[in-house]
Parts: C-alpha cells; sequence; structure tokens
C-alpha cells in the first residue's frame, strides 16, 4: 500500500482506510496475511527510494509468500515501466499480483491478457523513445556534430570532440607507419606496445584497434552515421578539427583495400585451428596466411600474439602443410592399431552424445543471458526516463544490446542446428571400418569434414620449441 500527502488529502487514500479493504478481502478468499507493507507519504514515480516496497521485494525474493495485493494497480507503482517490471519479478518467484479496484489477477487468464496488453503499450512507449533519441542522432549528424563513444585523437567536451594533442600526434604517427614504413597492423599495435604506449582506456593496443583509427573517416574532418542493422549510413563534413589529410587517408585505405582483397581469394580451411597449443604461452594457435612470389602459404600462429603482439606472446608461426601433414600421420597410425579401434569407435559415438549435451547447456546459457539483457535494456530506460544518462550515451548502449542480443540470437540458431547434426545416422561398426581406412577416408573428405573429424578425435596438441608435435591428447585413452 501506498498514499502520498497530496492523495490523502484531496481523495481519502489513507493507509488505514486501504488496510481495512484489503483485509475484508483476504478473508473473503480465506487468504492468510504475512505481512502489510506500507509506503505513508511517497510519490510512486520512482521505487527506489520507498522502504515499504522494496521490503516487500526482499520478502519476494525470499518466497514468503504467494499473492501481493494491493487496492488500486498505481498503489504499486504509477510508472508503467516499473509496473511491468515489478509483475514480471512476482511471477519468475511464482507470485500472482491482485488488484482490488481493477480486478485485475495475473493467476487468471484475464489478468494475463490485461499484463499483456500493458506490455504491448509499453514497449511501443519503448520504441517512441528510441525513435525519437535516433531521430535527435540523425540531425546531430547531419550537422557535423559528434554522435559517437570516445575516439582516440580526440577528447568529448560538451557533446562535441576536441583534438587531444598528445594522442593526435601517435594518430599521425600510426599513419605514417602503415604507408611509409610498410608495418602491418599487428607490428603496429606490437611496436606501440613495446614502447609504452596505451589506448583511450589504458588498455594494450591490438590490430583490431589499430584497424578502426586507420579506417576512421573521424580524423578527417568527417563525421559518420550508421545504424546497427547496417540500412542506414552517411557521412558528411563534421564542425570537428581533422588530424589527418584527405590524401594520406586515401592512400591508407586504398592499401587496405589492396590487401583485402588478396587474402580473400584464400578458401583453405586450417585443420588444426583450435588445437595446436603455443609452446611459449599455452594460448590456442589459428590459421593464418602470407603471400610472397605471387604464392599463397597457411600458417598457424597463437592467437595471442595475433590479437596483442610481440609483448604478449613472441611471434610463433609454424608451416601449415608440415603440421597437417605430421599429425594426421601421428593420429593414422594410432587409431588404426586393433588393440583400439573399438574404444575409438565407442569414445566418438560418445563425443557425438556430449557435443549434444553441451549444446543443449549452452541453449540454457544463451536464454540466460538473453534475459540479462532484457532486464539491462530496461533499467536504461529507466534511466532515460528520469533524466539520469546522456541521450548520446543511452542510444549508444542501446544499440550495443541490442547487437549483442541479435548476436546470442544467430549464436541460438547455430547452436540448435549443431545440436540437430549431432544425432549420427552411423552404426559402430561402419565408424570401425572408417578407421581401419584412416588414410584412404581423408583422401576423399572435404577440408571442412577433415576438420570435423580432427576435432572429433583430438582435445589438443602441444608442440615443443622446435615446432614439432610433443603430445597428441586424444579424446580416447591409448
Amino acid at each position: 500500500m501506498r498514499v502520498s500527502t497530496e492523495e490523502q488529502a484531496k481523495e481519502g487514500y489513507s493507509i488505514s482506510a486501504q488496510t481495512d479493504v484489503l483485509t475484508a478481502y483476504c478473508k473473503l478468499y480465506s487468504m492468510n496475511i504475512y505481512k502489510v507493507y506500507s509506503d505513508l507519504g511517497m510519490s510512486g514515480k520512482s521505487i527506489e527510494e520507498r522502504a515499504g516496497l522494496n521490503e516487500l521485494l526482499d520478502d519476494a525474493e525470499k518466497g514468503c509468500f504467494v499473492y501481493v495485493i494491493v487496492w488500486k494497480i498505481s498503489r504499486l507503482s504509477r510508472s508503467l515501466k516499473d509496473l511491468l517490471l515489478l509483475v514480471d519479478r512476482f511471477e519468475n518467484k511464482g507470485i500472482s499480483f491482485i488488484s482490488y479496484s481493477e480486478k485485475f489477477d495475473t493467476s487468471t487468464p484475464v489478468g494475463r491478457m490485461t499484463l499483456q496488453i500493458l506490455g504491448s503499450i509499453a514497449e511501443f512507449e519503448r520504441n517512441t523513445i528510441v525513435e525519437n533519441v535516433k531521430l535527435g542522432l540523425r540531425q546531430r549528424a547531419k550537422e557535423g556534430k559528434w554522435t559517437g563513444n570516445h575516439v582516440f585523437g580526440y577528447d568529448n567536451v560538451d557533446k562535441e570532440i576536441v583534438i587531444n594533442e598528445n594522442e593526435a600526434e601517435l594518430v599521425k604517427r600510426i599513419y605514417e607507419m602503415y604507408v611509409e614504413e610498410n608495418l602491418g597492423f599487428r607490428k603496429i599495435a606490437d611496436t606501440l606496445n613495446t614502447q609504452g604506449y596505451r589506448t583511450k582506456r589504458n588498455g594494450m593496443f591490438g590490430h583490431d584497434y589499430i584497424r578502426r583509427i586507420l579506417t576512421n573517416p573521424v580524423y578527417i574532418g568527417r563525421v559518420r552515421h550508421q545504424m546497427k542493422d547496417g540500412k542506414e549510413y552517411y557521412e558528411v563534413k563534421g564542425i570537428h578539427e581533422p588530424i589527418i589529410s584527405k590524401e594520406l587517408f586515401e592512400r591508407v585505405k586504398d592499401k587496405i583495400n589492396k590487401h583485402t582483397r588478396t587474402r580473400l581469394k584464400v578458401r583453405n580451411i586450417h585443420a588444426l585451428a583450435g588445437l595446436l597449443r603455443c609452446c611459449n604461452c599455452g594460448s590456442n594457435m589459428i590459421g593464418s596466411f602470407s603471400n610472397a612470389n605471387g604464392r599463397v602459404y597457411r600458417y598457424y600462429k597463437c592467437s595471442k600474439y595475433h590479437r596483442q603482439g610481440g609483448t604478449a606472446c613472441t611471434s610463433y608461426m609454424i608451416n601449415a602443410d608440415r603440421i597437417e601433414e605430421e599429425v594426421l600421420k601421428r593420429v593414422g597410425e594410432i587409431v588404426k592399431k586393433t588393440v583400439i579401434i573399438d574404444m575409438v569407435a565407442e569414445e566418438i559415438c560418445n563425443v557425438t552424445y556430449d557435443r549434444g549435451e553441451m549444446n543443449v547447456k549452452e541453449l540454457e546459457k544463451i536464454d540466460n543471458e538473453l534475459g540479462r539483457l532484457t532486464i539491462l535494456k530496461n533499467k536504461y530506460f529507466k534511466l532515460f526516463e528520469n533524466d539520469k544518462v546522456d541521450p548520446v550515451m543511452f542510444a549508444d548502449r542501446l544499440d550495443e544490446i541490442r547487437e549483442q542480443m541479435e548476436d546470442l540470437k544467430k549464436r541460438k540458431i547455430e547452436v540448435k542446428n549443431q545440436r540437430d547434426k549431432t544425432h549420427l545416422d552411423i552404426t559402430s561398426t561402419e565408424i570401425e571400418g572408417y578407421i581401419r581406412s584412416f588414410d584412404k577416408v581423408l583422401e576423399y573428405v572435404s577440408s571442412e569434414e577433415k576438420k570435423e573429424l580432427l576435432h572429433y578425435m583430438i582435445k589438443s596438441i602441444e608442440l615443443d620449441e622446435e615446432k614439432k608435435i610433443r603430445n597428441i591428447d586424444l579424446r580416447f585413452p591409448i
């Protein structure tokens, strides 16, 4: 129960009057009263400072009752958003919400329908807010004003960006290192990290960070506006001061495009990616390519080195063809031993089952994370409505959350597909036949199938300092 001083004075909504009505209601329906929660002289606009309501929520978490009964819905909250969030919390704990005056009971079909209608109204309200914010951002962008987050080389001052002289000098150097010194993203990041430079948030530079600097038109005095769904993108001349000349930016752009086109021609699959372990730091090794004299060479390299350069792990690369040939030879010698063929076949079937179980668990994690992000999104709406968050920050964060949710939904589809594929229509006898003809089988399978087969059989591959196989950890005992 809640009553503000103004309501009690004007309309007689006294706590005692509400208590009498609800007590009679409980007696009528044989309900035991656990506790009467009240907020005297408090507004229903916000819930943070309402001691009675917060006590009710604490007891709800403990499962102290199964019904929450109010005289009117507005007694719980005047904010539709808060009301829906509160009712959702009750529902998650198996607690039904009843309003005496509106005949609102979420334990009944009509009550649930009413809640859904309220939810639709609230969603409409939220979408309207988002569109208004996006409209404001579009207008700012068209006027050449900054609409993004913090960017290296500039400081945010009164919602605009001004040059940070120290960072700007480093931006210029990064462009020169890429064009004049012919250094790649990773080498630039490694050089800066070694010399003690750090990012805007005091982190180490990575190749992705360098790429973003080299491809961001903000450095030539332009502002770009792009929706996360990719349906809207444009650039306009900004009102901020540029750091890089347009000529230098175009030279960098042409060089990146040329390098990208060369890499897109490569389609080989690195079958051992994720299985090989770096002997220096123990990180996974990933696939990589290099071009020399018109030829493309495949390699495996340390993922930590790939992300952060030589300051994180010394450069460690190994020829892909050589190590793959050696692994296939070693695995073939092992699995063709008669004494373990039955064991291998059984383990492959078990791995298939285990992967199915893992997929189920991952789906649960994805659903939990989607739920968490939904709650987080609602919290940001609440902060925005109460003018406690900057509109630009609100829109950026909301887009980030939505992007995360879209990624999770896509991953959910992938996991479901993987789960369906784990139910192999194959017998252990057929698997044994494949194992006995291991070498011949590998000659006819695709690169993707070869990779999948090796990942079914191998947990990890440990290398020594001479880039040779020290140990292959199989998914079955030998």
